[in-house]
């Protein structure tokens, strides 16, 4: 009877044992299962995705429409520098002085310049108009344009410095002494001026805007009048 009690005992434990394995390896077997694929992992990295292209869309619309705004401005801001009319200042006896020019084109030659109150624009001649001082038409300045194209920048030097040598002193440099220097439509700027007892002849050879121009300013000895005549000078451009 004894033997049979432990035999029941040693059975009952194993039985128990065993089932205990058999429930142990079950909750590893489910923890050890791969999670379903929902699919949420692709679809947030697809949206961050998609975001991403959406932004720089918008930022090279934004890019585009700057730069058209951009030209469209410069565009407006040309027009508006070449408008009918603009002030200039300009040195006399020893200050500045401002006035107000207008547009003014020319009857021969393919050019416009802004002209102050006091002085006239005039077509005397094929390839030369003047500009004259209203009070005093023995003050002017004679203005020859060019296509840069069809005239040699040197030659045109060459000729307003024998210009400038027919009077009784040498022609001396005079580049920083009017404002015309100050002009930034104005490239390759020469200019030189020569005296006598009765004339102060200035000469100025630049490039602006495809054309080569030669201004030959003649004023009183005492050149009161020479840097308005440049100034105005310095705005020759397109019609």
């Amino acid at each position: 009877m004894t033997a049979k009690w432990k035999i029941l005992s040693v059975s009952v434990m194993a039985a128990m044992m065993l089932a205990a394995c058999n429930t142990s390896g079950d909750s590893n077997a489910g923890e050890g299962a791969d999670a379903p694929d929902t699919g949420q992992t692709d679809q947030t990295e697809t949206t961050e995705d998609t975001g991403t292209d959406t932004d720089t869309d918008s930022s090279e619309s934004e890019d585009a429409e700057e730069d058209a705004g951009t030209e469209d401005q410069q565009e407006a801001d040309a027009d508006e520098e070449r408008g009918p009319d603009r002030e200039l200042t300009f040195k006399k006896d020893g200050g500045e002085e401002t006035g107000k020019a207008v547009l003014t084109e020319s009857d021969e030659q393919d050019y416009s310049i802004y002209v102050l109150d006091g002085y006239e624009l005039t077509s005397e001649e094929p390839g030369r108009d003047s500009l004259y001082h209203s009070e005093d038409s023995k003050n002017f300045m004679r203005i020859e344009v060019f296509n840069e194209d069809e005239t040699d920048y040197t030659e045109t030097v060459v000729g307003m410095e024998n210009l400038l040598a027919t009077t009784e002193d040498e022609p001396q440099d005079a580049l920083g002494k009017y404002n015309l220097a100050d002009d930034s439509t104005v490239e390759e700027l020469v200019v030189k001026e020569a005296k006598s007892d009765e004339v102060l002849m200035t000469g100025a050879v630049f490039v602006t805007s495809g054309k080569i121009v030669r201004l030959t300013v003649f004023d009183q000895p005492d050149g009161a009048l020479t840097d308005a005549f440049l100034k105005m000078g310095a705005t020759v451009g397109p019609k």
